[in-house]
């Protein structure tokens, strides 16, 4: 209730403030009928001081005289015809001020109800925060992100021998596990056929045997696979991932965009702005 005390109040005072400013820019316009008559009038002292001069003769000066003369008469007429101000009267500007106020209000309250949310209570910052805080405690493991996702399934596309492949790389990685190259191909390889767990296993296995020399680019493909592999959530695992690979590259884009992501599903837009 007091949010729409506020919002009438604002309304009536910038609608007062409008409606003065219209009126009073109207009282100071000088009517072009107004304006006509003292060029006329002087008009008519330029013609006797012409006459004073010798400039113009006698004759001259009465034709002159009697055609300003004319041109008087149907200013003042059309000055009386406008009313004093010349112009519109003073209910149309109020008239007009009124249609604007109707018209910013109305579209204002639309669009408000539109793209607010009346009704909505005060979320103070210190008590968001806290919030969010509890939401980062009580985040999902990857184990359990994992199970809400449906099974993807294998491309249509993938052939016999390809698979059979995949096999013989499996075997060979498995007895030989320190073999980065084979590693590495088996990463790729496993998330090309969709089996994101097996890859993002294999990516953990590969950082593990590079140990120290495991690089940011490293931890952030670690990221990309275990978030794809949870359906985009990020896990407890990934935000130490992402963690972990921006402590090596703290401009890694995709460990950034990640932590921005993290940081929009702890209710933190503030924080995911500043990373982005």
């Amino acid at each position: 209730m007091l949010f729409w005390i506020i919002v009438i109040a604002l309304a009536l005072v910038c609608g007062a403030i409008l409606g003065v400013a219209v009126l009073r820019g109207r009282s100071g316009e000088e009517p072009p009928a107004a304006y006509d008559l003292r060029v006329y009038r002087d008009q008519l002292k330029e013609v006797d001081r012409d006459l004073a001069r010798g400039v113009i003769g006698e004759e001259d000066a009465e034709r002159l005289r009697a055609e300003v003369s004319r041109r008087i008469l149907a200013a003042d007429a059309k000055l009386r015809d406008g009313g004093e101000s010349g112009g519109q009267p003073k209910w149309a500007g109020w008239a007009v001020t009124g249609l604007a106020l109707a018209g910013l209000g109305g579209g204002a309250l639309l669009l408000y109800s539109e793209l607010g949310a009346p009704g909505y209570g005060d979320v103070p910052l210190k008590g968001r925060i806290a919030a969010s805080d509890a939401a980062r405690a009580d985040r999902q493991t990857q184990a359990e992100a994992e199970a809400q996702v449906p099974e993807a399934d294998m491309p249509s596309d993938v052939s016999e021998e390809f698979l059979a492949l995949m096999e013989k790389l499996r075997e060979t990685v498995e007895q030989r596990p320190e073999d980065q190259r084979g590693l590495q191909l088996l990463v790729r390889n496993e998330a090309a056929l969709g089996n994101l767990r097996a890859a993002y296993t294999a990516q953990r296995q590969l950082i593990e045997v590079k140990g120290d020399q495991a690089t940011a680019a490293d931890y952030a493909l670690l990221t990309d696979l275990m978030v794809s592999a949870a359906g985009g959530y990020i896990s407890q695992e990934a935000e130490a991932s992402i963690r972990a690979a921006l402590e090596r590259e703290p401009r890694e884009p995709r460990a950034r965009y990640y932590l921005g992501l993290y940081y929009m599903q702890v209710d933190r837009p503030d924080a995911a702005f500043r990373t982005w």
